[in-house]
């Protein structure tokens, strides 16, 4: 800013640029991370109870009915994967893209042209693209982890969605607190 205020706005305007870009990607980012993360759950699930009712699969032999079963789940947890994949990768090759074309060829053209104009010396030169290459990695890498952040996030709304579920059974509105004095199990018959 002290050496010249324009290279001060391009540095900015492209810091904010690369945020603004991985805030505007985040509601989709994690919409899609939440609905790879049910769609997870589902085939876990779904895995479990085939695990768990193995000998009654192995005994009628309906293993090809539990594969198509299966099946059907791992497409759309698959699909749902690369889904939340693609738009996180999308967003990783457009912010690359802006920290080519801003801070690198832009600021790169401008100091060129500012040296030869003698409007600033190599020194100035020299401290620009340090102070640049430096920014440009701290907001670099705050840009790359966001979508990853975004990505988690889904995934923990997912699981939060199943922790604040409403019980099934509820007590009625005047019900008295239990209080079990003591208790036995027995069997008959």
């Amino acid at each position: 800013f002290y050496i010249d205020v324009r290279f001060a706005w391009l540095l900015l305007c492209w810091s904010l640029l690369h945020v603004g870009i991985c805030f505007v990607a985040a509601p989709r980012c994690v919409r899609l991370s939440k609905d790879h993360a049910i769609a997870r759950s589902v085939l876990t699930g779904k895995i479990v109870d085939a695990f768990t009712n193995i000998i009654n699969i192995k005994l009628f032999a309906r293993n090809h009915d539990e594969y198509t079963h299966l099946g059907v789940y791992q497409d759309d947890e698959r699909r749902k994967n690369r889904a939340s994949q693609i738009v996180v990768e999308l967003l990783k090759i457009v912010l690359s893209i802006s920290a080519m074309v801003f801070p690198g060829a832009l600021m790169f053209y401008l100091l060129i042209v500012s040296w030869q104009q003698g409007i600033i010396q190599v020194g100035d030169v020299v401290l620009i693209l340090t102070a640049t290459w430096n920014i440009n990695m701290l907001v670099w890498y705050v840009g790359s982890e966001l979508p990853n952040f975004f990505k988690e996030m889904g995934i923990c709304q997912q699981a939060l969605s199943l922790i604040q579920a409403q019980h099934d059974i509820v007590d009625t509105p005047h019900a008295k607190p239990l209080s079990v004095s003591g208790g036995s199990i027995s069997f008959s018959d």
